[in-house]
């Protein structure tokens, strides 16, 4: 029995003895990563290691100072109240990318950097206009009423247009794909836009002058040509093999003639229909 007691003695202070061991280990972790902490939180408030000044590039229509407002934004305040924003390490690049982008719509991309250390270099590309989209209403009704906006190569919208007196731009009308709001919508995919875009090119090198396009219903499109006139075609076609046949029909007779001497009065030529071309001048 007292052999007992004894064993039992010595196996509570072993257990007792680790347990102070591990305390002890804890506290001393503890406090080195506290200290590590404190020393890492003095390191990055430095003001060596702190952005000292912001530099945009690239605006065209954009002002500059609007463009730093947003970026200035993004580096103020800190991480958990340790970390300062705009730290040489941490500074929230994708958040000042996103933010910008996500600001102006006239803003292709984006590329903040750092340079000489602690200079952050914003640089932006701006959209070019390329094209209108008048929305659903007519051409001319919507640009007398100012509801267009500008289009960028690829069919993106991406601001507002002033008011045009004239067909300046290409312009596109129909329903929006997926949105109701215009700015960052496209009416087609990018890749049913290059083809549309390749239809009109391919047009103007018969010799035809084209200043509008339209969806109609059904998969229909309209190609409004200048001064009158449109070139009906339809998506679920083969756009090439609709091409050859307006090429065919315009180098042949009677059209070829016609085209030459009566092309302000053409109402429609239309392939909509297999290898068929229609066509209609006004009376």
């Amino acid at each position: 029995m007292e052999f007992g007691r004894k064993f039992k003695t010595k196996t509570s202070t072993a257990r007792l003895r680790r347990r102070k061991a591990l305390i002890k280990k804890a506290i001393i972790v503890s406090a080195i990563s506290f200290f590590i902490l404190i020393v890492f939180v003095f390191i990055v408030n430095l003001s060596s290691l702190r952005i000292e000044k912001t530099v945009v590039f690239g605006t065209n229509i954009l002002k500059e100072d609007d463009v730093l407002e947003v970026v200035n934004v993004g580096i103020s305040g800190k991480y958990l109240f340790l970390i300062p924003k705009d730290s040489i390490f941490f500074y929230p690049k994708e958040r000042i990318k996103n933010a910008l982008l996500n600001k102006f719509g006239r803003i292709e991309a984006v590329y903040p950097a750092l340079d000489n250390g602690n200079v952050l270099v914003v640089s932006i590309s701006e959209h070019s206009p390329k094209y209108l989209w008048c929305g659903n209403k007519k051409i001319e009704e919507n640009q007398a009423s100012g509801n267009c906006y500008f289009m960028d190569k690829t069919g993106l919208i991406f601001v507002k247009s002033p008011d045009f007196s004239s067909n300046v731009f290409f312009t596109f009308y129909g329903p929006l794909a997926s949105t109701t709001e215009p700015i960052g919508a496209r009416i087609f995919s990018v890749e049913e836009f290059e083809r549309v875009v390749s239809f009109k090119d391919a047009v103007s090198r018969m010799g035809f002058k084209s200043k509008g396009f339209a969806v109609l219903n059904d998969g229909d499109y309209e190609l409004n040509l200048s001064p009158s006139g449109k070139i009906l075609f339809n998506t679920k076609n083969d756009f090439a093999k609709s091409l050859d046949n307006i090429l065919l029909a315009i180098t042949s007779l009677p059209l070829s003639d016609e085209i030459k001497t009566k092309l302000d009065s053409l109402l429609y030529i239309d392939v909509r229909f297999g290898n068929k071309v229609f066509y209609k001048f006004e009376d």
